[in-house]
């Protein structure tokens, strides 16, 4: 029994040993993509009414303060998972391997340390329901109160200098950037449709076959990387509306 709680003791002295057993953590690489996977958790599921522009309602339920509380509720439950499936004790001692001050100054530390390093992830993926929001309302023109009310608070100190003035200026900006990237994709799928055609012939020969190989793939590559950019790529406006987001965030958390 004894060596089992020593064995116990061990993942709530070492924080490399715990990363690596309950989050498969083994590098600096692991650790960027699950801090980027809760990330994107937390804006788009566990604390959307609070970080998310899609599902907040006024710019006072906005905050940035549950997150670590949540960060230590997230942590706790996957040594639980952990505990449980992968050293086989029943959840009861999983619990009871909790209840210890300095393991819940642990977590507690544990929780901290990701939210200074991952903070910029949330703040990007705040930033980026925003930009959903703009284009949301485009196209339904319901949310234009709560727009303009953010445009208005500290979210967007220096709105003056960025020239930004009504909730339509950026929807439209919204709206354009999106029809851009459309576009952009449409014409190389177009592209896409032109090559299977010249492909599919029956008799065209081998060095023409290989041609509309390589070219199809290049258009591939292409869809995928516009796929990848986001609506600030293809408007500045946007751009400048991000980056001004980003910079409250910063001063908020």
């Amino acid at each position: 029994m004894q060596a089992n709680q020593d064995h116990l003791k061990k993942f709530f002295e070492n924080k490399a040993l715990f990363e690596e057993a309950v989050f498969n953590v083994k590098n600096e690489k692991d650790r960027r993509e699950i801090l980027n996977i809760l990330a994107d958790t937390f804006v788009r599921d566990t604390l959307k009414e609070h970080l998310n522009f899609m599902h907040i309602n006024n710019v006072s339920d906005f905050t940035l303060k549950q997150i670590i509380n949540i960060l230590f509720k997230e942590i706790a439950n996957e040594w639980i998972d952990y505990a449980v499936h992968d050293l086989k004790l029943s959840k009861d001692e999983a619990l009871e391997a909790l209840q210890h001050e300095e393991r819940v100054r642990f977590i507690k530390l544990l929780a901290e340390d990701y939210y200074k390093c991952f903070k910029e992830y949330i703040f990007e993926k705040i930033a980026d329901s925003f930009i959903d929001l703009l284009v949301f309302n485009s196209q339904e023109n319901t949310r234009s109160v709560f727009i303009n009310a953010v445009i208005n608070s500290d979210f967007i100190l220096d709105r003056r200098i960025l020239n930004i003035n009504s909730s339509d200026q950026l929807c439209r900006a919204a709206k354009r950037a999106k029809e851009l990237k459309d576009e952009k994709l449409h014409t190389f799928k177009k592209r896409i449709e032109q090559i299977q055609k010249g492909r599919s012939q029956l008799n065209i020969p081998k060095a023409q076959r290989d041609e509309f190989a390589q070219v199809y793939a290049m258009y591939e590559k292409k869809i995928k990387e516009v796929q990848m950019l986001k609506l600030e790529n293809f408007d500045e406006m946007l751009l400048s509306v991000k980056k001004a987001l980003i910079s409250a965030l910063k001063m908020k958390g």
